[in-house]
């Protein structure tokens, strides 16, 4: 919804705006204005602190909408006059004539001071080139950071093959797509992980995932639903039952042309004879594989992916017993119904599951074969340990504190009073007058 990119070649700061991942919500008032109020709070630290460059990614969304035209309207209208002052341009990137019309009719309610700053863009390329006119690099990873979204429309718009994940080698991905992560509970820094990966995961552990992991009981209608919707960037759907998710999970890093920890991890397996049961052994074989063997791509998913799997199973272990999972109220009401039916996650069901995605045969034989229990293991001790420190090969990051600039209250503008006037006023349908707007 809301990325903020480092910083242009003049030393401005850079957001994007993808309002098109609303769309799941568009219509619960709760959910939008929850979204509102976090864009606003997330902008109050940017805006009044420093220069900005505001991107925004036009995916569809129709502001004419009266509920989103009243939101739109409600929030404009509460913007200090320094949000104006330090917006140094104002970027459409891939507007439609649709658009520009729609925009032209808000005309009389926008202050001069930002619609003089509104600028229209065409390509990534060429708001790219814009932000980063002399490092090729720096105009590679701004580009990264585009949702995948943006980038099929770009290329839709450019008569090219619109981009896929699914069955996509992992380093191609993680460089043209990645999404930097970093987790807010151990701090540590998963740079371009798949976007993929990333928002399933983080859907499972907000819908309570780890009670219900029935993963092959799936919907098959929702499961080739979900599939597109991954597959094409889009927002993940509401009411999508676990199942369903831990199925696309599994099918999508089945799909890379490798499994994360490489083909010949099976064959060193056998060759060092790492036994079932033997954690010493399958610690030193882990170790060794990510400090020694693997590339970061297939390391930082595998260390990704193996966390967020310890992370499920406590989390079922945690709320064992106490009759519905925990974040209860996040879980649609048809998967609440016969949870006793449902089976949670353990690492040992996970490894069953996942194995294939980390280690397996090219071709599979009968000595192969025999070697796969051991495997089974290998990757149960990697879901149990995998928050020990040595297995760790990135950095640990702290969150950080923004520090307002001093003349920064002369506004006397409270995000926190803001976000609570959102959620108490009643919307209206009709639009005020340009008498009562203006950032300028």
């Amino acid at each position: 919804l809301l990325i903020r990119c480092g910083e242009s070649a003049e030393g401005h700061t850079v957001v994007l705006f993808c309002p098109y991942f609303m769309r799941p919500v568009i219509n619960d008032n709760d959910e939008m204005d929850r979204a509102f109020r976090f864009v606003m709070l997330s902008m109050d630290e940017i805006a009044m602190q420093r220069k900005y460059i505001f991107v925004y990614c036009y995916l569809g969304m129709d502001w004419s909408d009266p509920s989103l035209a009243s939101r739109l309207r409600f929030a404009y209208d509460i913007l200090p006059r320094r949000y104006g002052i330090n917006l140094k341009a104002f970027y459409v990137l891939h507007p439609t004539s649709g658009f520009k019309v729609m925009l032209w009719t808000f005309r009389p309610l926008i202050g001069r001071e930002l619609w003089d700053k509104i600028e229209y863009i065409n390509s990534l390329d060429e708001i790219c080139e814009l932000l980063h006119p002399n490092d090729e690099t720096k105009r590679a990873v701004l580009k990264r950071q585009f949702p995948l979204a943006v980038h099929r429309q770009d290329a839709e718009l450019k008569g090219h093959h619109k981009p896929v994940v699914f069955g996509v080698p992992l380093r191609q991905m993680c460089w043209y797509y990645g999404v930097d992560f970093v987790d807010k509970t151990t701090g540590k820094m998963y740079p371009r992980l798949p976007p993929a990966i990333v928002f399933l995961c983080e859907a499972l552990e907000r819908e309570a995932g780890e009670a219900d992991f029935s993963v092959f009981d799936a919907d098959c209608e929702e499961i080739y639903r979900l599939v597109d919707i991954i597959d094409e960037g889009k927002p993940l759907e509401r009411e999508m039952s676990p199942a369903s998710m831990w199925c696309v999970l599994k099918l999508w890093v089945d799909c890379l042309p490798s499994p994360l920890l490489s083909f010949q991890a099976i064959d060193e397996l056998k060759r060092k004879q790492v036994k079932s049961g033997d954690m010493v052994a399958q610690r030193n074989f882990l170790l060794d594989s990510f400090h020694n063997h693997l590339s970061p791509e297939s390391a930082y998913v595998a260390l990704y992916l193996s966390s967020f799997l310890h992370t499920m199973c406590q989390n079922a272990i945690e709320h064992q017993g106490i009759g519905m999972p925990h974040n209860s109220t996040l879980v649609n009401r048809s998967s609440m119904q016969g949870a006793a039916q449902k089976t949670p996650i353990v690492a040992s069901s996970a490894a069953q599951v996942f194995t294939p995605c980390f280690i397996r045969p090219r071709i599979m034989t009968q000595d192969t074969l025999e070697v796969m229990p051991h495997a089974v293991s290998l990757v149960e001790t990697l879901i149990t340990c995998a928050e020990e420190p040595e297995l760790w090969i990135g950095r640990r990051e702290r969150p950080s504190q923004v520090v307002p600039d001093d003349d920064s209250s002369s506004d006397d503008f409270d995000p926190l009073l803001a976000s609570s006037m959102i959620a108490e006023s009643k919307q209206e349908d009709s639009v005020p007058s340009a008498a009562a707007s203006g950032i300028a």
